[in-house]
């Protein structure tokens, strides 16, 4: 039996997404380093009491980010056609990754990745994450199909496809997101990672 959400509940949610909503904002605007819980506190008008009942720590923020983006691309993920081949779904998975990335913009990834070097770090290379599940389960149904190669384990071959993506996402940053993103991780995927698996190069 669903449990029945009080206006309580709503309202807890509402602070919750509110407190993160105006870190984010900061945080893109000023760095990670730079900003306070006393001024994230006081711009949500908040108490710092009532910060610490919804994120154990400024760190957690972090963590809150990258576990919304992934609530999103499960989402999206489960709205993809079924008869998708693991090609297409590991296609699909990187080009989502920037994809977030250009709509959260350059500055808050570049805040994002500056931050989880010493905050939220496990997080975000933890091996359960949608992203990595996604194209570790491809590359296994990819390699079983024979249209994906045995050189490599498929935790090796998605650490590879991982690093590559990730790869990418940073030197848009230290590029200052001159360049779309999107279209580069496409070439990178179409061109070098899969070149014989796409009809249209």
């Amino acid at each position: 039996m669903k449990k029945k959400i009080t206006n309580r509940d709503k309202q807890a949610k509402e602070t919750k997404k509110r407190i993160f909503d105006v870190a984010s904002i900061l945080i893109t605007k000023k760095g990670f380093d730079n900003v306070t819980l006393d001024e994230i506190s006081k711009t949500a008008g908040i108490s710092k009491g009532l910060f610490y009942h919804y994120f154990k720590s400024k760190a957690n923020l972090i963590v809150e980010n990258y576990r919304l983006i992934d609530e999103n691309f499960k989402k999206e993920l489960a709205g993809l056609d079924p008869d998708s081949s693991p090609i297409d779904k590991i296609y699909f998975t990187v080009l989502t990754m920037a994809r977030y990335a250009k709509e959260l913009g350059m500055d808050h990834v570049k805040q994002m990745y500056k931050a989880q070097l010493d905050a939220g770090r496990a997080f975000f290379i933890g091996k359960q994450r949608p992203f990595y599940k996604t194209i570790n389960d491809s590359i296994v149904a990819g390699q079983k199909q024979g249209i994906i190669n045995t050189e490599l384990q498929p935790n090796e071959y998605a650490h590879f496809i991982i690093t590559v993506a990730r790869g990418v996402l940073y030197d848009w940053c230290l590029s200052k997101g001159t360049y779309d993103v999107e279209e580069t991780m496409d070439r990178y995927f179409r061109k070098i990672i899969f070149p014989h698996n796409f009809s249209e190069i």
